[in-house]
């Protein structure tokens, strides 16, 4: 008695082998963006810009950000892609130097200031704002940590 092993046929028809990889090619299966190298991310990101063009890939990520909620971020994406040259460094510059490197005024000096220059709120916190806009941030306390210090 002899004993047999049927296998199943191999075979190299595309019609079969189409179940296997629905592209029909029998290349490389493609990584997620974030698993690839620097060099081929940066091809992939020339590929879109060359495709699309550099108003569509900068729209798409800001709305893409405001999707996940990152309105701030979005802001700053656009404010940075729609200024000036000089204006950018002059942002960058301040952004990267440290708060350290800032005199920030206390409460007290800056209670002082105010009664010197007989400041109202208005005028206090107009100028407060104006330096915020200068250097992306005061180097005033707010008016309510001003007011706590007139009644100590």
């Amino acid at each position: 008695m002899e004993f047999k092993v049927l296998l199943p046929s191999c075979s190299t028809s595309t019609s079969e082998n189409s179940d296997l990889n629905t592209s029909g090619d029998r290349s490389r299966p493609t990584k997620p963006y974030e698993a690839c190298s620097e060099s081929t991310r940066k091809r992939k990101n020339m590929e879109l810009l060359q495709e699309y063009g550099m108003g569509h890939v900068h729209y798409a990520y800001v709305q893409g950000l405001r999707s996940m909620g990152e309105n701030d971020e979005a802001s700053i994406v656009s404010i940075m892609r729609n200024t000036e040259k000089e204006e950018k460094k002059v942002i960058l510059r301040n952004i990267l130097r440290s708060s350290d490197d800032v005199p920030f005024y206390t409460k007290e000096e800056a209670l002082c200031i105010f009664i010197e220059t007989d400041l109202s709120k208005a005028q206090y916190s107009y100028l407060r704002q104006r330096f915020v806009e200068k250097i992306l941030f005061s180097v005033f306390p707010s008016y309510q940590i001003l007011d706590e210090a007139k009644k100590d």
